[in-house]
């Protein structure tokens, strides 16, 4: 015995739900005009056709006045059925058109897919010709489509994090700096010792070094939001060698640099703003006017950086190395510099710290008193209670 079958549900487009209204325009004109033509011929307008010898100027005048009368009727039907004609013709047409649009879009999509995905298969290639021609591609893709513009990104991202790793023998190189360091002879700089550590260090290769120029160079506002409006893309460089990169004026903001080796970087005027650059490193790095308001730079190292006119405004500098940094006209309102490390060779030529959090205070460890060019500062008041870091109690141990 075969079990009832379920009825059959059909999916329509919403387009074909909707009623046809033109169907129903012309049912309730053609209605109405055998209504109209019974009305004529039964209703007022009518009217008795006189005998010859009954025909007075008044009768002729009455049917004059009755086929006037019949004629305006009929030419408005006629102009209405004209009018109906013409909205069908327009809407016809406009549907035309809205098809023509949907399939212009639907080409264009799938040849945007298809672009991608041939500039994907492309960046593997082991031309190196090849590889860089796909990353301009993407470039281009990534200005023309919106909706690709998220997943190219994240593309080259990955890239750079397969093709730049932190090197496996980082942790001895870092253990022979800081042994330089540690060592160095009466006149040797810090700035110094790091700079000539670092002419060992490779560069970026040139495809590596052209996703940088390219994604420094995209349009941050065209960066993907979710429903909510919160940024829905950052760009993911974590654990990534990046040493000697030149990143001058790209557009970096709310970039994840976790971990990321910057050291002797060119960031000139980068735009890092509410970037995460925890535990990063950035030795002898150029950031001379950079945009770091609100930037993450907790337990980062920033020995020997140039900081010349920096903005570091709210930004997290908690744990942060800054020994030999130089932070001439820098700009800390807000910044939070709870446990920095610094020495004699830290430079505040005419930095602004009026609005600096938990600067450091405590007895041998007077950031105010230890730093270069500290009278040229701008400081806090010495009892605001927010500015000086002096320990549990308030007061300096």
């Amino acid at each position: 015995m075969e079990l009832p079958r379920e009825p059959q549900t059909v999916t329509v487009d919403k387009a074909e739900a909707q009623p046809n209204w033109v169907h129903i325009g012309f049912f309730v004109l053609a209605l109405a005009t055998v209504l109209g033509v019974i009305w004529i011929l039964s209703g007022p307008l009518s009217v008795n056709v006189p005998d010859d010898k009954d025909l007075t100027i008044k009768n002729v005048e009455d049917l004059r006045n009755y086929f006037w009368s019949l004629g305006m009727v009929v030419a408005g039907i006629v102009a209405i059925w004209g009018l109906l004609f013409a909205a069908v013709r327009t809407v016809a047409l406009d549907r035309q058109a809205r098809v023509a649009v949907q399939e212009s879009r639907l080409n264009e999509q799938k040849h945007a897919s298809e672009a991608f995905a041939t500039a994907i298969e492309q960046l593997g290639h082991d031309n190196f010709a090849v590889r860089l021609g796909a990353v301009y591609a993407l470039e281009a893709l990534a200005k023309s489509s919106q909706d690709l513009h998220g997943p190219i990104f994240e593309t080259l991202c990955a890239y750079i994090r397969e093709q730049a790793p932190i090197p496996d023998d980082i942790d001895e190189q870092d253990a022979a700096l800081a042994d330089k360091i540690k060592n160095r002879k009466d006149g040797q700089t810090i700035r110094k010792i790091i700079t000539d550590h670092l002419q060992t260090a490779l560069k970026p290769d040139l495809v590596v070094q052209a996703i940088l120029t390219v994604i420094g160079r995209r349009d941050p506002d065209r960066d993907p939001y979710n429903a909510g409006g919160a940024l829905d893309f950052r760009l993911d460089l974590r654990e990534t060698d990046l040493r000697k990169a030149d990143m001058t004026g790209g557009h970096f903001e709310n970039a994840l640099f976790i971990g990321a080796r910057l050291d002797g970087a060119n960031l000139t005027r980068s735009h890092l703003d509410g970037a995460n650059l925890n535990k990063a490193r950035l030795k002898d790095t150029n950031l001379w006017g950079a945009h770091l308001d609100g930037a993450i730079l907790a337990n980062a190292h920033l020995d020997g950086a140039h900081l010349f006119q920096a903005h570091l405004n709210g930004a997290s500098l908690t744990g942060t190395r800054l020994d030999g940094a130089d932070l001439l006209n820098a700009h800390l309102n807000n910044a939070y510099l709870w446990h920095v490390s610094f020495d004699g060779e830290t430079t505040v030529s005419r930095a602004d710290f009026t609005k600096a959090i938990n600067i450091p205070a405590k007895p041998n460890h007077d950031f105010r008193a230890t730093v270069k060019n500290a009278d040229s500062a701008t400081w806090p008041a010495d009892d605001d209670p927010d500015a000086w870091d002096r320990g549990e109690d308030g007061e300096e141990e």
